[in-house]
């Protein structure tokens, strides 16, 4: 696959791996859905991509406009405005490899979508997965998404309401008149199928999508159906989704079974038009800032190099980790927003996809990325680092949220070209040797004092009551607290007389030291309720009190911030306070 940009657009081109010619000279472009949908369903968007290049298909999959990697729109994000925007991409995939025959596929939102843009692309061919059918139900479900996060998080986010024309979705911000119009559509209301051959693919086992079938048969479509039992296990957070291996298995032999009457394989000459290397040279739209696409570590990673448009020389560089196993756009696409403002500071950036994550080539044999390493995410984190230098910018930091604070902790840890570090709500300083992501589940959402605030609640004993929440994660993350701040206290009347790290603690306090003696500068921000606050406080005190008494560290809570930096204004908020931080640690090396 290659890095290609067509009209501001990012996107992926598959070129198809030789076969026996059966499918012919055909081409298939990937509709995304909308917000986190498309961040949770990327890597089964890849797989399903890699599967169809497979069988022979040139393959495009892209991101809209003010989504993903894709140029920043003057105005809020307008889904409304998606289906000319995936027109667009049919007509760059048969001018890039000549494709006689194009499909659409479409997941979510990207499947409605598809469905508005194939008569007007000249597409015949039409998979539909797990689709939108009604705009008004799709908007009603992200508003009750919306509302179920703002009551998670209200104890400690408050008053920061999107605007009038806006409407939020876990971080991601839209056009309110682009969603009212989205809220009109259905796909039921129509007079002629989108295509001649469709596939859909039911995330239910009623519903919509089989009125929309039976409609399209009635019109005269050639329908098939598929199920999808994995969709409630796909539909997840990245680090707990599970890749849908069998339904993408059946849909990938639907292609190419519908596909098979094209005229003539496609020749591998007409991919000599889209360079392998495919810089996405992106000035327009981008405000002086220019992004590349690039491969580190000898392919083992993938990219998103972000600089100072017109700059002389290497700017100092931030390596931005993932979070989980979230590709490098970042959860709401923070990690964007973020490479692009402090490029205009004049700071570069990498957005990175660790192996087996996103768009490395390593996720194509990846299944599960939650049973990745935390240790070998580090280590790749580190590998960015040593690129960064070896590329020759002059200071290298690392940024990191979660689990991605954590890889950065300890890429400087083993690095030293690592000059500063801003970590947001670090989970811990030290995980057992072998730690996976899927470990983390066990560590728990909230912090102590988050848990002894919501003891006090009524509604919360109610809710027990009713066997609606469990107790287990309260008391689960308690005892670990009473047992490490036990050990902790043990240490400290024992004492050690060889200086040794000999528990977590000592272990956590000793590394910050070295760090510091380093001249390593290191700023640590929480939010108000999060788990990382208990281990601050064991390790180093309330606030972080002896932490702070280091030349080079400092802790803070930062207020109205959640745990993913998803509310608008405390991203704000963190992006200044980065800027701020990288600006004065790269003028001190």
């Amino acid at each position: 696959m290659h890095p290609v940009d067509f009209g501001g657009h990012f996107g992926w081109l598959y070129e198809p791996e030789p076969r026996s010619g059966e499918v012919g000279k055909s081409g298939i472009v990937i509709c995304g859905p909308l917000g986190h949908e498309a961040l949770w369903l990327h890597q089964t968007m890849r797989s399903l991509a890699d599967r169809l290049a497979s069988q022979g298909f040139a393959v495009l999959r892209f991101d809209y406009a003010g989504t993903g990697d894709s140029v920043d729109t003057d105005e809020l994000v307008e889904p409304s405005k998606w289906t000319s925007e995936a027109i667009e991409a049919v007509t760059f995939l048969r001018q890039a490899t000549g494709a006689e025959r194009i499909a659409l596929a479409g997941f979510r939102f990207g499947a409605l979508v598809a469905a508005q843009a194939a008569p007007a692309a000249l597409v015949d061919t039409v998979a539909l997965i797990a689709p939108v059918v009604s705009g008004r139900l799709f908007i009603r479900e992200m508003n009750v998404l919306q509302r179920a996060w703002i009551d998670k998080t209200s104890r400690h986010i408050n008053g920061d309401t999107a605007p009038d024309n806006a409407f939020d979705v876990l971080g991601h911000r839209f056009s309110r008149a682009s969603i009212d119009a989205i809220s009109k559509y259905d796909l039921r209301r129509v007079t002629s199928p989108p295509a001649n051959r469709l596939l859909i693919v039911h995330a239910a086992n009623q519903g919509p999508s089989y009125e929309l079938g039976n409609l399209y048969t009635t019109l005269r479509a050639e329908v098939d159906s598929l199920p999808f039992p994995e969709y409630p296990d796909a539909m997840q957070p990245s680090w707990q989704a599970v890749l849908p291996e069998a339904t993408l298995r059946s849909i990938e032999e639907w292609f190419a079974r519908e596909m098979a009457q094209s005229p003539a394989p496609l020749p591998a000459a007409a991919f000599d038009a889209v360079p392998h290397s495919a810089p996405a040279w992106r000035p327009v739209g981008l405000d002086g800032v220019v992004e590349t696409p690039v491969e580190l570590a000898d392919g083992r990673l993938f990219a998103m190099l972000c600089e100072p448009a017109n700059q002389q020389g290497r700017s100092p560089l931030v390596v931005i980790a993932n979070t989980a196993a979230t590709h490098h756009v970042g959860d709401g696409r923070f990690n964007v927003e973020l490479a692009r403002s402090l490029a205009r500071a004049g700071i570069a950036s990498v957005r990175v996809d660790a192996h087996g994550i996103g768009d490395s080539p390593g996720a194509r044999t990846v299944a599960n990325p939650s049973l990745l390493s935390y240790d070998q995410l580090a280590a790749d984190t580190s590998l960015a680092v040593d690129w960064a230098v070896e590329r020759g910018h002059p200071h290298v930091a690392v940024f990191g949220i979660c689990s991605g604070a954590y890889l950065g902790l300890h890429a400087a840890i083993r690095n030293p070209a690592v000059a500063a570090l801003l970590l947001v709500n670090l989970q811990s300083f030290e995980f057992p040797v072998g730690f996976r992501m899927c470990d983390a589940a066990t560590i728990g959402s909230g912090s102590t004092r988050a848990h002894f605030q919501a003891m006090f609640r009524p509604q919360k004993w109610s809710q027990v009551l009713r066997g609606e929440v469990s107790l287990r994660p309260v008391l689960r993350t308690l005892t670990r607290y009473v047992i490490d701040a036990v050990g902790n206290t043990a240490t400290a009347w024992a004492g050690n007389a060889n200086g040794n790290a000999v528990n977590k603690g000592a272990r956590a306090r000793r590394r910050m030291m070295d760090l510091d003696a380093r001249g390593v500068r290191v700023r640590l921000l929480f939010s108000p309720l999060d788990h990382g606050l208990d281990e601050l406080r064991l390790h180093f005190g309330r606030g972080g009190r002896r932490l702070n008494k280091l030349a080079h560290a400092s802790a803070m809570v930062v207020p109205n911030m959640d745990h993913e930096v998803l509310n608008p204004a405390a991203r704000q908020r963190v992006a200044t306070l980065c800027e701020t931080f990288f600006r004065q640690a790269f003028a001190n090396e």
